[in-house]
């Protein structure tokens, strides 16, 4: 795991993705909270490409699409016009029809990621991963959770096969974040971000 301290670290991180983003149709997942402040840049940066792009989404909650919790919603200026886009969860649809429907549709459309966008929370979760809280063991791409510690309870998330086979950028600024990155940092067995590959951290904060 790197660490990189910029002082605008939306634009770097929109620069690093958009680096990795460079196929012909680049797959891209985006998890919510802070880090969706990077993708305004990122549209920038890709221009044109920009179309090409299949997005889908690390996690999401199992809320209407209108509720200022949905990640998909949240991201709607900028999936307008990508090539395609895979929500996890759609509203009226159960945990199980959801996991069923995007785990069959990640593996036909997207077959795997070119790049991961995290953010990560003080407690150090990443996507819906948190430490400590195991999600419903499966062997499909998208898996369940059902009691998440932070609220709402329900959600879906990429397995962490998925995040673990992909190169990441966690974007995490603010001081509230300052013992997450360290722990991450300091390789914890226990933190979910272990288990990351390739990984790099931006952020503002001199660590």
């Amino acid at each position: 795991m790197d660490l990189c301290t910029h002082g605008s670290p939306s634009e770097e991180a929109a620069r690093r993705l958009a680096r990795m983003l460079t196929s012909d149709s680049p797959r891209l997942a985006v998890s919510g909270g802070s880090a969706l402040t990077v993708l305004p840049l990122l549209r920038v940066l890709m221009g044109p490409a920009h179309a090409a792009l299949r997005l889908t989404y690390a996690d999401e909650r199992a809320v209407p699409f209108e509720s200022d919790q949905s990640n998909a919603g949240a991201t709607r200026t900028f999936v307008s016009g990508v090539r395609d886009e895979l929500r996890l969860y759609r509203d009226g649809e159960s945990l199980e029809q959801a996991q069923v429907r995007a785990s069959r549709a990640f593996d036909e459309r997207f077959g795997g990621l070119d790049a991961v966008l995290l953010g990560l929370g003080a407690d150090g979760h990443i996507a819906s991963h948190f430490t400590g809280v195991d999600v419903e063991p499966t062997d499909v791409p998208v898996q369940l959770v059902r009691d998440s510690p932070k609220p709402p309870r329900e959600r879906l998330t990429l397995s962490m096969d998925v995040l673990a086979a992909t190169e990441a950028v966690i974007f995490a600024t603010g001081e509230g974040k300052r013992a997450a990155i360290e722990a991450a940092l300091g390789g914890g067995t226990t933190l979910p971000t272990a288990r990351l590959k390739r990984c790099t951290i931006v952020t503002d904060l001199a660590i």
